[in-house]
């Protein structure tokens, strides 16, 4: 009758090596169930059903580093996890409306659950959260696309774990929040308007000089001659000061009243 015994605990030893770590995050858009503000593609027009949204993340990003200041190499980093074109393309082939939970084209939701045994590519690390979306049911046949993603704690993906140590999915809600300063977009918000494999002119700072008592001459190389300069007292919130600008670009400023200014500038 003591066989039993130590059998089970070679058993339990045995499987207690195997098991897999888990993480996930959940995505959702249905405007807070408004429906008044879909994606679109370029032409105005809503996302078909079936049209491709990929859920993915930043490699090689720190996962605490804000969006707002992303690189040009920062979003070219977006891996995709889910989706026509990814690495798990078969067991989420996640898109617009159906087969997801959203009824109407031009928005979705999926509930998505990475197991490191199954799925390919699942990040072993904390990670930024992106969504792309496509304006076609394939990759390959797509004209447009746009990612999405949020400086909010919410959309880090956290490292896999397994039990007591499995992460809650990270909360990749575009209904929540402030969206005005909490999404930030690679192209224009809610509409699908970069072409796949262009990459915008980069553009570098190159000289800020005071030419007044409350003027700065801001410099820079590259962008297409049509630039917004840009300017926070936090590095968190920026505002545009001057837009479609070539350079160099004057702006004016307080000394007085804002005591540290950082200033940018973005190709829009």
């Amino acid at each position: 009758m003591q066989l039993p015994k130590p059998l089970l605990l070679a058993f339990l030893g045995s499987t207690s090596l195997t098991l897999a770590d888990f993480s996930g995050v959940d995505v959702f858009w249905t405007d807070n169930f408004g429906f008044a503000n879909p994606f679109v593609d370029n032409s105005e027009v809503a996302l078909q059903g079936g049209d491709v949204v990929q859920v993915g993340y930043f490699a090689g990003v720190l996962a605490t580093k804000n969006p707002a200041s992303y690189s040009l190499a920062d979003w070219a980093s977006f891996t995709p996890l889910t989706g026509d074109g990814s690495s798990n393309p078969l067991f989420y082939p996640t898109t617009i409306a159906t087969p997801l939970q959203a009824p109407q084209p031009g928005y979705f939701a999926a509930n998505i659950s990475f197991d490191t045994d199954v799925h390919i590519g699942v990040p072993l690390t904390d990670v930024r959260i992106g969504i792309r979306l496509f304006d076609a049911s394939t990759v390959a046949t797509a004209t447009n696309i746009n990612t999405v993603t949020s400086g909010a704690d919410s959309w880090i993906m956290l490292a896999p774990g397994n039990g007591i140590n499995t992460p809650f999915p990270a909360d990749a809600n575009l209904d929540t929040g402030d969206l005005a300063s909490t999404l930030l977009w690679e192209g224009t918000p809610f509409k699908t308007d970069l072409v796949p494999g262009v990459t915008p002119p980069s553009v570098e700072l190159t000289k800020v000089t005071q030419t007044g008592a409350t003027t700065l001459q801001v410099s820079w190389s590259g962008g297409d001659g049509s630039n917004d300069v840009q300017t926070s007292t936090d590095g968190i919130t920026f505002n545009t000061v001057s837009a479609g600008q070539a350079s160099p670009a004057t702006i004016t400023i307080d000394p007085v009243g804002t005591r540290n200014l950082l200033v940018r500038v973005i190709e829009p």
